[in-house]
């Protein structure tokens, strides 16, 4: 996968890519997948998905719908992959009445070199 995009009603991203404008650019994704205990031949269904995004224009505007319990209508993650200069989407999830919000935050370890004086935060 080369390029992930979220596109959340009333949120707007940075993307400038032709296709996913205005769209926020994931850096990654995971989730979980299970089968209905019920016995019913439903398939599978898609729990527990986790999204990371760096710090940008659409993080006020998530924040606040995390904040205040707020609804968003309707989401779509594309999965892209890049064919000759243009994303292709591969995967393409649609999201309705998305209402649980959950904010992680973590700040990576970074190590930056500094001259010939070894390396240091």
């Amino acid at each position: 996968m080369d390029a992930i995009y979220l596109k959340l009603d009333g949120i707007e991203g940075e993307s400038l890519t032709k296709g996913f404008e205005k769209q926020i650019r994931l850096i990654a994704y995971n989730h979980s997948q299970a089968k209905w205990e019920s016995g019913e031949a439903r398939g599978t269904y898609i729990g527990g998905l986790t999204l990371t995004k760096p710090i940008d224009l659409a993080t006020p505007g998530l924040y606040e719908h995390y904040r205040n319990g707020k609804t968003v209508k309707e989401g779509v993650l594309t999965l892209c992959r890049n064919d000759k200069g243009a994303m292709q989407p591969f995967i393409i999830l649609y999201a309705h009445q998305c209402a649980d919000f959950t904010h992680e935050q973590s700040w990576p370890y970074r190590r930056q070199r500094h001259g010939n004086r070894g390396f240091g935060l």
